[in-house]
Order: structure tokens, then sequence, then C-alpha cells
């Protein structure tokens, strides 16, 4: 593999997996937001590392950062390149595509910081040319709205066809957005899928204040913490499963919900969208303050029959038993239907410990597939 280990290069701190080659095998995408390039700390890679038929290999591996001339832009201290990752089908060719954030780009810059890269698929794992690359400053500037800025756009994402016309939409949740003059509510913005790549044109943004969304905006909601995308109703348009671990539930401060957007012609639509909360019917657990519901979002087929189920993690859940210096955390499942999520079954840190071995924030890291 290219590049050398040293202490705290974060090295995989984010994964996506994916058919980048197109021959039927995914490739695994592995972040390390806080490698040093250049001599600049934190600059941040991410290596590629194909798969083959005797599984996930090292040899012909490809590193990927900010120094190299295919990818725009330059490796700069604290960009954290490669914090978050999302491989899917951008344009309508064969080959997924990787998408890559650096949170830390352009830091404090007004109306927006943070940038999204995309990187096209290839037989040999990634295209050296045609790399194309979003600033969450031209995003902001595009979306044009008073209140707000997009702080650490990029921090979660997703690529899903949500409007099935053939192009997957690059999706990123910005949890410390300001809309509307409230701090932290939080957000998501949608980049359309094109043949050319990223670029803010069709540029769009849900929140807690779009037309059918459950909630309103509120300072340090969170909305987009985490993403995930995957056609959850079977209508084959993707659709967004978003993590708000700050919303309040009744009187419990942080206790968090989910929320599912539904995909439709027009891409992401807030109509028909569902919150849940612990405190939601049949939800297992009960909304508690800290809790944090929905910091962790995941999409699988769980059951084999059709639409994505959900995983939500509330990582911060306390369990009587338990050290008090101790979050045991939960996960609670969702079954997939035409209309939506269902829950089923959750259980805790708890359930997993062994004599006397805890965990602590079970579920505080999700992967998908």
């Amino acid at each position: 593999m290219p590049g050398t280990s040293a202490a705290d290069d974060g090295f995989g701190s984010a994964l996506a997996v994916g058919d980048l080659t197109g021959d039927g095998r995914d490739v695994l995408a592995v972040g390390a937001p806080f490698k040093k390039i250049g001599g600049q700390e934190l600059a941040g890679a991410v290596l590629v590392l194909p798969g083959s038929a005797a599984g996930l290999s090292g040899s012909g591996s490809t590193r990927i950062d900010q120094d190299q001339t295919w990818i725009p832009g330059g490796a700069e201290a604290q960009d954290q390149f490669g914090f978050a990752l999302a491989v899917g089908k951008v344009d309508k060719d064969r080959y997924a595509d990787l998408a890559i954030s650096a949170i830390g780009e352009n830091a404090n810059v007004y109306p927006g910081d943070g940038a999204i890269t995309l990187v096209r698929g290839a037989a040999a794992g990634v295209q050296h040319s045609g790399a194309t690359v979003v600033t969450g400053r031209n995003a902001a500037l595009a979306l044009h709205r008073d209140g707000l800025i997009l702080n650490s756009l990029r921090f979660s994402l997703a690529i899903g066809d949500t409007n099935r016309d053939g192009y997957g939409e690059v999706l990123t949740g910005v949890p410390g957005a300001q809309v509307s003059d409230h701090y932290s509510t939080g957000g998501v913005v949608s980049f359309a899928g094109r043949a050319n790549g990223l670029s803010t044109t069709g540029i769009r943004l849900l929140s807690q204040n779009t037309a059918g969304v459950a909630g309103a905006n509120e300072d340090g909601d969170r909305f987009g913490a985490d993403v995930a995308a995957a056609d959850v109703t079977g209508d084959g348009r993707a659709d967004l499963l978003v993590g708000v671990p700050g919303e309040n539930v009744g009187s419990n401060a942080d206790a968090g919900t989910a929320v599912l957007l539904r995909g439709s012609s027009s891409g992401l639509a807030g109509s028909g969208s569902q919150v849940w909360s612990q405190d939601s019917r049949a939800v297992p657990g009960a909304a508690e303050k800290g809790d944090r519901f929905g910091s962790e979002v995941t999409l699988l087929n769980l059951d084999g029959r059709g639409g994505r189920d959900a995983v939500v993690a509330a990582p911060d859940e306390k369990v009587g038993g338990y050290p008090s210096a101790a979050a045991a955390g939960m996960l609670v499942t969702f079954t997939a239907s035409s209309t939506g999520l269902a829950p089923k079954a959750g259980w805790t840190g708890q359930n997993q410990r062994y004599t006397d071995f805890y965990f602590d924030g079970y579920g505080r890291v999700l992967t998908g597939g």
C-alpha cells in the first residue's frame, strides 16, 4: 500500500464501499483525515483498496490527497481531507464514483466552509482526471438564503438517485449549519447528479423548516449529523435517513430523533417524511435527556425482502445496572415498507456485555452496505 503509517493518522476514521472499477467487485475506500501531507498537519488522505478474487488487496491500491495534480486544491493544515466518504453512481457510466469531504477546507470562511471532491471511478480504481469540487462557501452563495451559514459542509455523505433519472445525487449532512438564524440547527444539501461532476447547479437545501418535514429549526438540533441513502419504499428512488441527535423530545434535551426524507420525481422532498424518537409508538426504550438518538444511522437489507431497513443508534443511552460513568448505548432497527419505516427491535450494550466487560457508547459508529 502506498504511504507509511504514522501516529494519529486517523486511518479508518471513515469507510465506504462500492464498485469503482466496474468489475462487479467492491473496493474499500479508507479515510485518514489527520494524516500529514507535505508537512501540513491534519491535511488528510484517502486510500482505495481494490477487491480481487482472493478478497481485499493492498496490491494496486491508490492514495488520494490534495497535493496530487489531478485533485483540485492543495493540501493545507487542518483540511481533514477524508473526514467522510461515500461511493455511488453519480453519472451513467459503469463505474461508481467516490465523494470525499474535507471538513476543514477554508475553515471559518463566510458564509460556509468545508468542501467535497468527487473522484470518478475507472477500471484501474479511480480516474486520474475529471475530479471536481464544491465548497461550503460556493454552496451557501448558490442557495442565496438570508441567515444561512453552512458551517462544516460535508460532515456526513451519501450518494443516491433520489429522482430516478439515472444520475445519483451527492447528499451531505451539515449539522453545524445556521438556518434562519438558528445556530447548529443543521440541514441537508443535495447536489444534482450529472455527467460532468459536481457543481452548485440544481443545489437544494432541506431542513426542519422545509414544508412537510416534522419539527422546526432550533438551536443545537444538528439535523444531518449522519445521513444514509437507499431505496426504502421500493419505488426505485433513493430515500434519505437523517440523524437529528440534538433534537429535544418533550422536556428531554438532546434526546434525539431520526427523519426519513422521501425521494420523488423532483428529488428529496419533505412531503411524506417520517420522524421517529424513542417516545414514538413501538420504538424500544424511552426518550431521555442526552440519549442522542440519531447520532448514527444506516440503511441495510436486513430481511432480504426488498426495501432497505434502518438501524438508528442512541450511543449515549443509559441503562440501569451499568456503571454511572459509562453509557451502554442502544441500537433500534426499523423494517422497510412501501409507506416508509416501522420500528422492529432494539438492544443495548448491556445485552452484549461479558462478565465484567462493559460496552461504552454501543452504536457510536455504524457503517452500511
